[in-house]
């Protein structure tokens, strides 16, 4: 127990006692062995607790005095009624000390102690009526502590700084008043504990005088609990009482930290009662006075003694009012409650000699050179009292602004250019959430004293701050209000908030003397020293020139010093925003400081990392000649590969080579080996700086550590990109670096290789997969080289680069071209071409994206090559010059047994959106619907989507539908243009069109030839 208060003892022989420094209640077996503890009923935690009462069914009663309530807990621990006293007069918090239960249990009586009342609640109802208020006549209270109840339920209470016990009927009417102020017998000095015995008579406990005296049922005094000796029975500051139902009396003692039970025996040779009490002597001094000075109480002040008391060591260097015990008589919670701060937390400790290095003044004075209560105490300075002793500090010198404080601090007040935190005028109110901690602001809210931070009289935190630092909880009350964003978690932070140091910067902090938090994380406090700090202005603990305070924890940072990023030699006067130069905040304070960066960010796409890079990198600044142009990295920061504190591999890279590269690009690393990669042909490269009339300027890279620079800077400007070569006139800029080395490709260039494809279409914004570049003009994107090819492939030579394998080139057409992908399943699929001993990449041999302008069709990218012959074979219309390239009777697609339909005018008549719809074509090979029949009429040289999947069904198909499959028939759905003059016979008939011999019916052959090409077969 620590300083306990209040003790009752249920029907049992439970002993409950009011542990209210630790917050609970403890509970002890009749035998005095500890049987539990009690923190919180039901849900509701206890606060300083100074009291309990048991009712006759067990329930406990508990005056919760930190929340100002009375509660009562159930067998089982749980809730069973909360009660809530009314706000005092200026809405004071009600503190409730004590509290009693009726005779009949309808009624609660608690006391309010600060609000100087009692305060009487219907349980049936909850509703309460108030009793008393401050003052010293009948029925005015000053400081009620507890309470008993008689058995007619007359209410007792003892009222602390009035010296009495005041009584009150059951109805709250007050009637008399026992004892008087005084220290003989039949006085009282500091009346605490009070409580009926089962005859009724009346037990009060003196914690000053150290006696527990009696009066009869009648209130007629009796005489004080004497020991076997007949001597008074002095008790350690007795506060509360109780009786068991065997008649033992227990008696808390406040300063043992203990309960004392004492059996009561009658003297049969007992002194007889007074016939009449005492009446009040107080000498020539007021009352005021002798509340606090006992030793001007007579007889004392005349050095005399009475039978409770003799008179108290009063030496003038430590006189007996200034002493802690003294204090404690008041500030035990029957007054003010400072157990907790004073007595139990760090604090100001009295018997402690000051340091050598500090000098008292003589108005504060020690005892045999020790800090005593008195030494920043006494009722009598500075004309401050205020004629309420539970308020008044009674301090020596005036401390509205930490005055008393700097008296013997004076080390703490430098100022903030010599390290000490400032004090005085602050741009916000003191928050709330400190001064609830306990902080005591002066008269002006606005202004920063020592009581804001520190509690004289304890703490729980260090330092006797208000707040613990473990968390920054007290640094960031008030900083984040003044200085928002500063200290909040995010990427606008300069030095990471609360990180977990590694074991060289934990020793460095314990080689400067500051703190950590738990879990080994950095706090304010591990950087900072408040009263002592060095860095100028910032509290720091250890200097900064030199940068060595950085340096102490990140010593692997200190190969900046050698690099141009020190700028303590060529720029010794840049100054960063808060005016520091590299020779007064060290090499460091040019880029960092601690909670916000040592220059503004200027946010640009230049430096997307934060902008942090080009405070100093652009024209007019301290790095003008290492100026960034607008062609970055895109989304890149500078320092994700420049490490700024070392040119290891130079140019601040992070490291050498391509390596750097591959860290972002690893799937780029295929060229190693291929034919792009340069390294090896360096020297007997074409491009050369100037371009070497090639219409670009530039030049390629002969570092041999690194492949991708051959191509890419990843600075570069608007005519270059991220490309080491500018383009020509009219050429897109990411095609730059592939025409520097082949120029012959360049689009509708006048060479066998340039690029024919056309750069834009309707497939082109489809998602295809592949990449584009941009339009000249910066608005659109086009097709370019890589859109197509991959220069990062190792088996370019090959490949040609292609973005698919050399046997599925067709892929990359179809990427776009999705209505065509049904090629692969048909006769003209790149498998079977193949094996026909054709040329397939891309679409070849029927289209080529690279060749001559003049020797290939607009339409298609159809070679012109493809009708050389100049007509079609015989049979065949003169639009199917393209086909008979390859389906003539010495080519590799032999021409069928063909009967061709007759010449003659036709009309199509079918809607060309119908299901069935076949083409005609003119001479020309333009769609007409006065055309003749051609080989496009009936067959789709791509095959058709239905189609994809057929491949691995052909086998399962029907002879006639797999056999249209493969010769690329179109849909043969009537009504078409065979079913408008050949009715419903012409699918039997022409579904075998070109097979006389399979097909049903004759059909008049024109040709002259075909008897001789079918015997040939």
């Amino acid at each position: 127990m620590q300083m306990p208060t209040g003790v009752d003892v249920a029907p049992d022989g439970t002993v409950y006692v009011a542990d209210g420094v630790n917050d609970r209640i403890i509970e002890f077996a009749p035998d005095g062995t500890l049987r539990g503890e009690i923190h919180n009923v039901g849900a509701e935690a206890l606060l300083r607790p100074v009291n309990v009462a048991v009712a006759p069914d067990g329930v406990l009663w508990i005056a919760d005095t930190g929340h100002g309530r009375a509660l009562a807990r159930g067998s089982d621990g749980q809730l069973l009624k909360t009660l809530i006293a009314p706000q005092g007069e200026g809405d004071r918090k009600p503190e409730i000390t004590d509290l009693a239960l009726s005779g009949d249990g309808k009624h609660l009586w608690v006391v309010d102690n600060h609000s100087h009342r009692l305060v009487r609640f219907e349980l049936s109802t909850g509703a309460a009526q108030v009793f008393g208020k401050k003052g010293e006549s009948l029925g005015e209270l000053n400081h009620p502590f507890m309470l008993a109840l008689t058995p007619e339920n007359r209410v007792l209470v003892t009222d602390v700084l009035n010296g009495r016990v005041s009584k009150f009927a059951a109805t709250g009417d007050p009637t008399t008043s026992l004892y008087s102020y005084g220290v003989d017998l039949g006085q009282v000095y500091r009346p605490k504990g009070i409580v009926c015995d089962a005859e009724g008579s009346i037990w009060v406990s003196d914690s000053v005088l150290g006696v527990v005296q009696v009066h009869d049922v009648k209130g007629v005094y009796l005489d004080v609990l004497r020991d076997e000796k007949g001597l008074p029975l002095h008790f350690a500051s007795p506060l509360g009482l109780a009786f068991d139902t065997s008649g033992i009396l227990y008696v808390v003692e406040l300063t043992q930290n203990r309960v004392a039970r004492v059996r009561i025996t009658k003297n049969p040779k007992a002194r007889l009662p007074l016939t009449q009490p005492k009446q009040e002597v107080v000498g020539m001094q007021a009352r005021s006075c002798t509340v606090c000075h006992l030793e001007w109480m007579e007889p004392l002040a005349k050095n005399g003694r009475t039978e409770l008391i003799a008179p108290p060591d009063n030496p003038p260097e430590l006189p007996n009012v200034s002493r802690s015990e003294t204090c404690l008589s008041c500030h035990d919670a029957s007054v003010v409650d400072s157990r907790r701060l004073v007595w139990r937390e760090h604090g100001h400790r009295t018997g402690v000699k000051p340091p050598d290095s500090m000098n008292v003044p003589s108005a504060l004075p020690l005892v045999d050179g020790k800090i005593e209560c008195r030494t920043c105490h006494s009722a009598h300075a500075n004309g401050q009292f205020q004629s309420d002793v539970a308020t008044a500090v009674f301090l020596r010198a005036q401390n509205s602004a930490g005055e008393l404080c700097i008296g013997c601090h004076q080390d703490k007040t430098r100022g903030p250019k010599l390290g000490t935190h400032p004090t005085g005028g602050m741009p916000w109110a003191i928050p709330k959430p400190i001064i609830e901690a306990g902080a005591k602001p002066g008269p002006n809210p606005r202004e920063l004293t020592c009581t804001v931070c520190h509690m004289p009289h304890g703490s729980q935190n260090d330092h006797l701050l208000v707040m613990g630092t473990e968390s920054n909880q007290l640094c960031m009350t008030c900083h984040d209000q003044m200085r928002p964003g500063m200290f909040r978690e995010g990427g606008h932070t300069e030095h990471p908030l609360q990180p977990v140091v590694n074991a060289e910067q934990k020793a460095a902090i314990e080689k400067m003397g500051t703190k950590l938090g738990p879990g080994d994380k950095l706090v304010c406090l591990s950087c900072h020293k408040l009263h002592h700090g060095k860095g100028e202005r910032f509290m720091l603990a250890e200097e900064l020139t030199d940068s060595k305070f950085c340096i102490n924890c990140h010593s692997g940072k200190t190969s900046v010093l050698e690099t141009s990023h020190n700028l303590t030699a060529k720029f010794p006067d840049e100054k960063n925003r808060l005016g520091m130069t590299p020779s007064t905040g060290g090499p460091c304070s040019s880029c960092h400081m601690f909670h916000r960066y040592a220059r503004a960010p200027e946010i640009s796409e230049i430096d997307p990392g934060g902008g942090k890079c080009i405070t100093c990198h652009q024209t007019g600044r301290c790095a003008g000649t290492k100026t960034l142009g607008v062609a970055n990295h895109s989304k890149t920061e500078c320092v994700a590969c420049h490490d700024p504190h070392t040119t290891g591999a130079g140019h601040f890279l992070r490291t050498t080579g391509s390596d750097l590269c591959i860290k972002c690009h690893a799937d780029y690393t295929s060229l190693r080996g291929g034919p792009h990669d340069l390294r090896a042909a360096a020297s007997s490269l074409p491009l050369r700086k100037g371009g070497a009339g090639l219409g670009h300027e530039g030049e390629t890279s002969f570092d041999k550590s690194n492949e991708c620079m051959a191509c890419h800077r990843p600075h570069g400007d608007e005519r270059t990109g991220l490309f080491r070569v500018a383009p020509a006139e009219g050429v897109a800029q990411q095609d730059g670096a592939c025409l520097a080395c082949h120029p012959n490709t360049a689009f509708m260039g006048q060479s066998s290789l340039a690029a024919i494809h056309p750069r834009t279409g309707k497939t082109l914004s489809s998602n295809h997969g592949l990449p584009t570049v941009k339009s000249l003009d910066g608005n659109s994107d086009v097709i370019g080289c890589r859109t197509c090819h991959n220069p990062h492939r190792a088996d370019g030579s090959v490949s040609k680069f292609v973005r698919t394998a050399t046997d599925k080139t067709s892929g990359l057409c179809t990427a776009c071209h999705t209505d065509q992908i049904a090629i692969g399943a048909t006769s003209h699929s790149p498998a079977k071409l193949s094996d026909a001993g054709l040329a397939t990449e891309t679409c070849l041999p029927c289209h080529t994206p690279h060749g001559n302008p003049a020797s290939v069709r607009d339409t298609l990218l159809w070679p012109k090559s493809l009708a050389a012959a100049g007509s079609p074979p015989p049979g065949m219309n003169t639009s199917d010059v393209y086909c008979g390239n390859c389906h003539n009777q010495a080519g590799p697609g032999a021409l069928p047994l063909i009967a061709s339909h007759p010449v003659v005018a036709m009309f199509n008549s079918v809607d060309m959106k119908a299901a069935g719809y076949l083409p005609l074509y003119d001479e020309k090979g333009a769609e007409s619907p006065t055309g003749s029949l051609t080989c496009r009429t009936c067959h789709t040289p791509h095959g058709h989507l239905p189609d994809v999947d057929m491949a691995e069904k052909l086998k399962n198909l029907p002879a006639g539908q797999a056999r249209a499959v493969r010769l690329m028939l179109k849909p043969f759905t009537p009504p078409n243009v065979c079913t408008t003059c050949h009715g419903a016979d012409a699918l039997r008939r022409f579904l075998y069109f070109h097979d006389p011999q399979r097909r049903s019916g004759p059909l008049t052959d024109p040709t002259a030839d075909v008897a001789l090409r079918r015997e040939s077969r």
